[in-house]
């Protein structure tokens, strides 16, 4: 007798457990509403399961975020205007008589980080020599970008993925404006990109010195920016002469040619070297 009583209330548990599985209701998807992010385009749409198809949705209580709204199809859509959570109790019925099911739906509208341009200054470029830099910003979706105001020097162009790049056929200094787009937001930053001639010696290789007379020979050089930096790589000065911030200055004590390798640098490490003869006569 006890054997049929446990089997009758097995049967009868599978039987509720069964009728649940088959319920008509939203289905498990529908119940998970992917987050909002405000000013940001959103659409989610509900759905249901068993019952008697078709199915129309109604607004029981509560709230949508502001801007945000849905339609009898179970459609919701529109553009969050305010962060926070927002709870609602939505309905979906369908042809069968009396069938109704509620459930309280919770919507998060997320305010998310700005899109920030992380690129620094730039490089100078050098007329007549190809140039290319990235601009990068802050984790989005696919990052656009465009130039905002402004203009690039001649021969460089701005990619929409971000690449500048290109052969700048004149000098200066120029400034302008990019803008990032990432499909829900937006930024934009001012930069300056300065192109310069090529850094190279003007000074002629043949330096003429006397001994025992006063010396005072100035490097010259072009192009690059200032302020530059100076090296002796190979050779000597002869006594009584030496070198610093491109000058050759003294009173040479001894005759002969003395060949001495110099480098210069400016301020964005582009360099030139050259050797010269400094030849000391009576």
């Amino acid at each position: 007798m006890r054997v049929l009583r446990t089997t009758a209330v097995v049967a009868a548990l599978a039987a509720v457990f069964a009728a649940s599985a088959f319920a008509f209701g939203f289905t498990d998807e529908a119940q998970l509403p992917p987050d909002m992010h405000l000013g940001a385009p959103y659409s989610f749409q509900l759905s249901a399961r068993n019952g008697c198809p078709p199915y129309y949705y109604e607004h029981q209580s509560g709230d949508f975020p502001p801007g945000v709204f849905m339609a009898g199809d179970g459609l919701i859509n529109g553009t969050p205007q305010s962060g926070g959570t927002y709870q609602t109790w939505l309905a979906v019925k369908n042809q069968c008589p009396g069938d109704s099911s509620e459930r309280l739906f919770t919507f998060y509208v997320v305010d998310p980080e700005p899109l920030r341009i992380r690129t620094g200054g730039f490089g100078a470029g050098i007329k007549g020599s190809a140039y290319e830099y990235v601009l990068r910003a802050t984790e989005g979706g696919v990052l656009t970008w465009t130039l905002n105001s402004g203009r690039l020097p001649t021969g460089l162009r701005l990619t929409k993925e971000g690449y500048i790049l290109g052969l700048p056929t004149v000098t200066g200094t120029f400034v302008w404006r990019v803008k990032v787009n990432d499909g829900r937001r937006t930024a934009t930053q001012d930069f300056v990109l300065r192109i310069n001639e090529r850094l190279a010696f003007r000074t002629r290789p043949s330096l003429a010195a006397r001994v025992g007379r006063r010396l005072h020979k100035s490097l010259e050089v072009r192009g690059g920016q200032r302020p530059l930096r100076w090296q002796i790589l190979s050779g000597a000065t002869p006594r009584g002469v030496r070198f610093a911030y491109g000058v050759f200055a003294g009173t040479p004590r001894v005759i002969g040619a003395f060949p001495i390798t110099v480098r210069v640098w400016d301020t964005n490490r582009l360099s030139s070297t050259r050797t010269f003869v400094l030849t000391v006569r009576r």
